[in-house]
């Protein structure tokens, strides 16, 4: 006879055992048994060390916001909201779930509430406890997660597998063992989080250098695409602005930069200003593309980029990412229900981001301002001064080399598509 709410809930399991996906949400939406069983859980010394853990090592990090992914009874929202955190939890709509809510409700937190399926926003962190053993094709589920982990994912891997787990445990998927032994393995190379501890995973941050190539704008277009970049939620780790002008100034000299330049200072942002030799736009970004950084955020010196542009970029860089762009806007930019393509063969028609981006997407080369990985290939040094196509170009160099080429959704950058200029 099943003498706690483990064997319990294990009984519920092996009566009617699901097999498809979809039996096994099911299952957790209406197992009777599960909130008991999570109770006892989350009130062992085991899980209330992780807890702790977690807590400690968010504040360590400076993390402010936490996603709870497969929260149950919100005993970890909870625990985290109380500590200073701002949560949110996201679970099956289910009555473990509801009675974590009511938990939360009587303390009188604020956590935001989620439901698998929900649009989720990036987190500073993400935890995934107790979850991985659960779910149908880990691999799909860990890189649709990671991806909402700016900074740290919280993770229980279930390493160490006894040989009576399926017995045990028949709620646990064993049919994925070999996989759960590689996720240390497949979240460093895939995803870029190297592991610091038991469930720690951070990470590994890249440099950025955000650099603009400007000429003949001065006292137009580049004061405005500056405090675009002071202005971001997360800001490069340095500027260059390359002057192509004929009769270049010094920008410390004009009091409009001055103003610009003690905001960069003020907020953290170092830069400095190369002059060019006037060969055009490709030797500047070439030279961006070998000054040292991971990667180069490249704008225009026309542009203004909202202030999450970097922020929704970089939250993409993946090991087998080459280059992320977003929605190249004008600001009488309308509606068209026309064809329009980011293919190489697809070049005669409009670019897909100069609309507004709606999903994720491969494609296969980059228009105008996009985050790229730095020294993978070179800019075409032959083109002219002009160098019509060379975002083209040069991205699609990065696709040829193995690398997967986004435009991702939520990501603007508005193009004033200024006469002169540069090009």
């Amino acid at each position: 006879m099943p003498e706690n709410s483990r064997e319990l809930l294990a009984e519920e399991w092996t009566k009617n055992p699901p097999k498809s996906p979809e039996e096994v949400d099911k299952f957790y939406k209406e197992a009777k048994n599960y909130v008991g069983d999570l109770l006892d859980w989350n009130a062992s010394a085991y899980k209330n060390e992780i807890s702790d853990h977690v807590a400690y090592s968010a504040d360590h990090f400076k993390v402010r916001t936490i996603l709870d992914i497969g929260a149950g009874i919100m005993s970890d929202s909870i625990k985290l909201s109380e500590k200073g955190f701002a949560v949110t939890s996201v679970d099956f709509d289910s009555e473990h779930y509801r009675y974590g809510q009511k938990l939360a409700k009587e303390k009188g937190l604020d956590i935001n509430i989620k439901h698998v399926g929900d649009e989720l926003e990036i987190y500073d962190a993400i935890t995934l406890f107790d979850v991985i053993e659960h779910v149908h094709d880990p691999g799909k589920f860990i890189d649709f997660y990671a991806k909402k982990a700016k900074s740290l994912i919280f993770m229980t891997v279930p390493e160490n597998i006894p040989p009576d787990e399926g017995i045990k445990h028949p709620m646990h998927l064993i049919q994925y063992a070999d996989f759960w032994k590689s996720i240390p393995k497949y979240l460093e190379e895939k995803h870029g989080f190297k592991r610091l501890d038991a469930v720690t995973f951070k990470k590994i941050k890249p440099r950025v250098l955000c650099s603009i190539s400007t000429k003949n704008r001065y006292e137009t277009y580049l004061p405005m695409a500056l405090m675009s970049i002071v202005n971001q939620t997360e800001l490069p780790d340095h500027l260059i602005i390359y002057d192509d002008n004929d009769n270049p100034k010094n920008l410390m000299e004009i009091q409009a930069y001055q103003h610009i330049f003690q905001l960069m200072s003020k907020k953290g942002l170092s830069w400095e200003v190369e002059y060019g030799q006037r060969r055009g736009v490709c030797f500047n970004h070439q030279r961006a593309n070998t000054a040292g950084f991971d990667w180069v955020w490249r704008l225009d010196d026309d542009c203004f980029a909202e202030p999450r542009v970097l922020e929704r970029l970089k939250a993409h860089i993946e090991p087998s990412v080459g280059a992320i762009g977003g929605s190249i806007l004008t600001p009488s930019t309308g509606s068209y229900d026309g064809p329009k393509s980011s293919s190489i063969d697809g070049l005669h028609l409009p670019n897909k981001q100069w609309f507004d981006v709606l999903e994720t997407e491969s494609v296969d080369h980059l228009n105008c301002s996009f985050l790229y990985r730095a020294g993978i290939v070179d800019y075409n040094l032959n083109l002219s001064p002009k160098s019509f196509r060379e975002e083209t170009m040069f991205t699609y160099g990065l696709k040829l080399k193995g690398y997967d080429i986004l435009i991702i959704p939520n990501c603007v950058t508005w193009d004033f598509h200024a006469k002169g200029g540069i090009r």
